[in-house]
């Protein structure tokens, strides 16, 4: 009866509405569930496994994060989405409270490295987990991710580290940030930002990080990814009236197409729209960023005052 009562991944997929790669990766990151194994290490989820889950997964789509949430108890869990559904002022104080909210962000960074150098990727998941346990989303984003993502560069760069290190971070890295989107759901009336990285532009971390603090700034984020023709941007914007086109300039500096694909996105876009542009090569574009009216923003904290002041923008 007990096996009878137990369920693969898919069924939980299933009857909870979320995907595999969520459920393995709550599970892991913040122990949210703790299903049983086969002998052939295949999960098998309880009943009360999935009951938790859609839980958690209700709490997510009224705007809770993961990280905030997977402790709770599910009575706890319970009380907060009736209490979210209906509006209501819920008290968080001493629930799920953690030691490592004393940690400071540079030691998370520090941790997060020593696991990159030993190519430990369970061990830099747990440290990003503490983080986000530990820290304000945006916080964690900008002082924990932001300065990950300079270190490791600056590291392969100078042969410290090995590209194996760098693709092993970046990956890990990319879903800790989809993840903390997926957790955070704007109004239908929210204004709309459409981030991605124009052709030629293959990294996208950076993106990724402001479609991130935008998500949590309260902007109806959709991202696209990296490496799109002007045309899809553009058509994607027009569909969605997006507010704001945001981009991101890595590498190479000196591509030559991406001025005439900036010409083509402004001319595409809706006039209303403004373009949004930082990253490490951006400087090296600013001349074709000013010719298209767009905003060169060399720091996160400055793209976040942005978005503010045209959040406040009729």
């Amino acid at each position: 009866m007990e096996q009878q009562n137990r369920h693969p991944i898919q069924i939980a997929a299933a009857r909870t509405g979320l995907s595999s790669h969520v459920i393995r990766m709550w599970e892991r990151r913040y122990t949210a569930v703790n299903p049983i194994r086969t002998a052939s290490n295949r999960r098998l989820y309880s009943d009360d496994d999935i009951a938790r889950l859609r839980l958690l997964y209700r709490a997510t789509q009224l705007g809770r994060s993961i990280g905030q949430i997977a402790g709770m108890t599910n009575e706890v869990l319970r009380e907060l989405v009736d209490a979210d559904e209906q509006g209501a002022t819920f008290d968080l104080s001493g629930i799920a409270s953690s030691p490592v909210r004393h940690k400071k962000a540079g030691e998370f960074v520090e941790a997060g490295i020593r696991a990159i150098e030993s190519m430990n990727g369970q061990a830099l998941e747990q440290e990003l987990a503490r983080a986000e346990l530990a820290l304000p989303q945006a916080q964690c984003i900008e002082c924990v991710v932001a300065p990950l993502i300079q270190e490791v560069g600056d590291r392969w760069r100078t042969g410290a580290l090995r590209i194996g290190h760098e693709h092993l971070a970046s990956g890990i890295l990319r879903t800790f940030l989809a993840l903390m989107r997926q957790g955070l759901r704007a109004p239908a009336d929210a204004p709309c930002l459409i981030a991605a990285t124009l052709t030629g532009q293959h990294h996208e971390l950076g993106i990724q990080m402001a479609a991130t603090l935008a998500a949590i700034d309260g902007w109806r984020v959709t991202y696209l990814g990296p490496n799109l023709p002007a045309e899809e941007i553009a058509a994607a914007a027009a569909i969605l009236n997006a507010r704001i086109v945001a981009l991101s300039f890595v590498y190479p500096p000196d591509n030559a197409q991406l001025h005439r694909e900036l010409k083509r996105l402004r001319r595409s876009i809706p006039h209303s729209a403004s373009i949004l542009a930082g990253g490490r090569a951006a400087g090296a574009y600013a001349d074709s960023l000013a010719e298209v009216g767009a905003l060169r923003l060399s720091t996160l904290a400055e793209f976040r005052s942005e978005l503010e002041r045209l959040r406040a923008v009729v």
